[in-house]
């Protein structure tokens, strides 16, 4: 989903001429676009008759799934495809409404799967802050407050779907992963804004 996003989000800056020094337009204009619809064939290769993403089926490889194909449809080159995107993306988004519709809320729970939730979250704290991006500056205070929530909320959402649908420890890291990647580039943004508030009013 995010190279899909990252090489479309390239060729869009380059429709609207704006001057990229550090690509060749061979580059660009060829292996981008072949490198796309590898990734479309492989994305829309793997979907499940219900619309879903891999055998676990779980709501969020789907979503990724969706984003990826929005992302993708609607390049000149993907034309003779775009129907059958379309119809894609449509049976995926069933899919994800009729998830959701089945989503246990916490509030059901007992209050000692919700306490098992909150202790087993400190566990994987030393590792997630471990694992911070080198290429941004950290931000400790914010960045200890959102990763204990989001340590919080992927366990609980982990742990209150193993009856029905329940997902591997491995993508449970990898969600929780992705999530806190999302919290430093936002983090990130937020401080590079601030440094220019007084120039943007």
């Amino acid at each position: 989903m995010l190279m899909a996003q990252a090489l479309t989000g390239l060729l869009r800056l380059f429709d609207s001429r704006v001057t990229i020094n550090s690509l060749s337009i061979a580059i660009l204009l060829e292996k981008t676009p072949k490198m796309l619809t590898q990734v479309l064939w492989r994305t829309m290769s793997k979907q499940n008759p219900d619309g879903s993403w891999e055998q676990c089926r779980f709501p969020g490889e789907t979503a990724y799934g969706v984003l990826t194909l929005v992302a993708l449809q609607d390049f000149p080159w993907m034309n003779e495809l775009k129907a059958q995107v379309q119809r894609s993306i449509e049976k995926s988004r069933g899919f994800l409404e009729i998830s959701r519709s089945k989503l246990p809320g916490p509030s059901n729970e007992p209050q000692w799967k919700i306490e098992a939730a909150l202790t087993g979250s400190y566990f994987i704290l030393p590792e997630l802050r471990n694992s911070h991006l080198v290429m941004f500056p950290r931000h400790e205070d914010r960045e200890n407050k959102l990763l204990k929530f989001l340590a919080f909320d992927w366990i609980t959402a982990r742990n209150i779907s193993l009856s029905e649908r329940p997902f591997s420890n491995l993508l449970l890291w990898r969600e929780t992963h992705v999530s806190m990647f999302t919290v430093q580039i936002d983090t990130y943004m937020e401080s590079i804004v601030e440094k220019f508030e007084n120039g943007l009013q």
